[in-house]
């Protein structure tokens, strides 16, 4: 789905999704054990990658759902109950426990795809709807949206 970006937002399902500023630290790190621990333990699918150092320096601390945006592209679509938290200490700072099995694959996942498409020179964009739902109900309308642009097909949400 293409979206069209309205005053520093976009729209989708009538809900306006601000945009918020990302800072890019570094690119290109291997976030692998680089000591006896990486014997112990098994790499998971996705801790064999690159991955980039990001934040994000407004402090957002809301409950939500956050779209990643790939070129005017809506790609990856989450829910959070602190955005702040979840994209300066989930996907923005992979640590290397993340990376083997048990550990956070979604944040390697999204991490990983941001490295190398940043690497290629696409624009990553970054943008959030508040809502003060309750948690159900806001996981609802998480799973309504990736269905509405069928995310699962076309982006990164999913199980792949």
């Amino acid at each position: 789905m293409k979206v069209n970006i309205v005053d520093r937002g976009i729209f989708i399902d009538r809900l306006y999704f601000k945009k918020v500023e990302l800072e890019f630290i570094e690119f290109n790190l291997d976030k692998q054990y680089q000591d006896e621990r990486a014997k112990k333990y098994t790499l998971h699918k996705y801790g064999n990658q690159l991955f980039c150092k990001f934040k994000m320096n407004e402090k957002i601390t809301k409950k939500g759902i956050y779209i990643f945006v790939f070129n005017d592209e809506v790609k990856y679509l989450g829910e959070c109950i602190n955005l702040y938290s979840r994209i300066n200490s989930g996907y923005g700072n992979i640590s290397p426990r993340n990376c083997y099995e048990g550990g956070q694959m979604t944040n390697c996942k999204i991490n990983g795809i941001i490295n190398s498409s940043k690497n290629n020179g696409i624009d990553v964009s970054l943008y959030y709807y508040e809502t003060n739902i309750k948690d159900y109900e806001r996981k609802q309308l998480e799973t309504k949206l990736i269905k509405s642009i069928d995310l699962v097909n076309k982006g990164y949400n999913g199980k792949n």
